[in-house]
């Protein structure tokens, strides 16, 4: 049985509203002026980005592939507003901005805010973009320095536990929120940002929600300090109430239709279920494109990566390579960087090579959703649940709710065609 769901989201205009920022009582501030608002304004709206040759990050000529990425980046929804943007971030202290999922902010916002600082600040102030998940930070990091044309590591970097990809030159930094709150302990105020955003404040982590306590009290004493706080759902009301009244920006996402099949019966075995998919998908699909499988733990994922890997192996060359990855939290950094190697290419007889890249968690998804073409959910999760019977907690797999299970076709959608 099958049903194709088309998810429109409307598109809103911005709503944009004045909050003071107090007196400038600090000497860092006296540089401000509404004539360099005014100046970054106009940049915006009047400048062409393909006129620029030279790259004021690293001071080299642009590369082939860099306008290559701008041209697809100016398609993106938040693209278009880029101007309200700038006269937010720069009559406001503090940005609510909600962007649903493809519409290209956590890539576009922290590099026009990277812009309207190297504009705004005298001395060299960085940006910072906290991110949930270790995975998220690399992989987001690698895409906007392929985008701005300079090297991971250098320009852009990223830092994660255990590993720190930056240099002196780093002015663009994506970082989990635990790390930005190390950094707290060792500089109380930040002063080495000049914005902050804080991407998928939805998912209010235990990190997220501290640090929006400290950035609170940070904004009380570093006027200058530009705060964006960027979700993907649109109950913001909260965020913007408790900075204020801070204003909201809205931008739409892009919808692409998706199928969805549906077993007739409940799976006995969902894993064998799922691996039977997987191959069946691979060997009967001439379509290129990669496979993402929903699984419940470390465990699983391990055992169905080897399973399908021995079984696809055992067909022969007549059927294209398959290379199964897999992703989960405690994976080391090293092997995690798996997800983002090319697929294998096509065989002599032009059998599609892919790749399946096996997590546990739909924020995993989230990442890696822009190549995939098919994704396999088996509706079961593993959670700690508390039994008063045993007095205890436990791990336990459970059926999905009907909510639970409809985010990942409306958010899927939001990329490109999908099974």
């Amino acid at each position: 049985m099958s049903s194709r769901h088309r998810i429109d989201i409307g598109e809103s205009k911005p709503r944009r509203s004045r909050f003071s920022d107090g007196p400038d009582n600090h000497a860092r501030d006296r540089s401000r002026s509404p004539d360099n608002h005014v100046k970054l304004k106009q940049n915006a709206s009047n400048k062409s980005p393909f006129t620029a040759q030279t790259n004021p990050y690293n001071g080299k000529s642009f590369s082939a592939k860099y306008f290559e990425l701008l041209r697809k980046r100016i398609k993106l929804p938040v693209w278009e507003y880029k101007e309200n943007f700038f006269q937010t971030l720069s009559e406001n202290q503090v940005t609510v901005l909600v962007g649903e999922t493809g519409s290209g902010k956590t890539t576009q916002i922290p590099q026009w805010c990277l812009e309207w600082v190297t504009g705004r600040y005298p001395t060299k102030k960085a940006v910072a973009c906290t991110q949930p998940r270790r995975v998220a930070a690399m992989s987001v990091a690698q895409r906007v320095s392929e985008e701005m044309d300079v090297e991971l590591g250098q320009e852009v970097g990223y830092s994660i536990r255990f590993e720190d990809c930056t240099s002196s030159r780093t002015v663009m930094k994506y970082m989990t929120d635990g790390m930005l709150l190390r950094e707290g302990m060792s500089d109380p105020l930040l002063e080495a940002y000049g914005v902050i955003l804080l991407d998928e404040a939805h998912e209010r982590t235990l990190a997220t929600d501290i640090l929006m306590g400290l950035l609170k009290e940070i904004t009380k004493q570093r006027l200058d300090l530009k705060i964006v706080v960027m979700s993907a759902t649109l109950d913001a009301g909260k965020f913007q109430d408790y900075f204020h009244k801070a204003p909201l920006m809205t931008v739409p996402g892009r919808t692409h239709p998706v199928e969805i099949f549906y077993t007739p019966e409940p799976e006995r075995d969902y894993l064998e279920a799922a691996i039977r998919t997987v191959i069946q998908i691979h060997m009967c699909e001439e379509i290129e494109g990669d496979i993402l499988l929903f699984l419940t733990g470390q465990e699983e994922i391990e055992e169905a990566c080897k399973r399908i890997q021995r079984e696809v192996d055992g067909l022969g060359p007549d059927v294209g390579e398959l290379r199964c990855i897999p992703l989960y939290s405690t994976l080391p950094p090293n092997l995690q960087q798996r997800i983002f190697e090319s697929p294998p290419p096509k065989r002599a007889n032009g059998a599609v090579g892919r790749k399946v890249r096996t997590v546990f968690e739909i924020q995993f998804g989230f990442v890696l959703f822009h190549y995939m073409v098919w994704s396999i959910e088996i509706a079961h999760l593993n959670n700690l649940c508390l039994t008063v019977t045993l007095n205890g907690i436990f791990l336990s797999i459970y059926l999905v709710s009907h909510a639970c299970s409809s985010l990942f076709p409306a958010f899927f959608s939001q990329i490109r065609s999908e099974k």
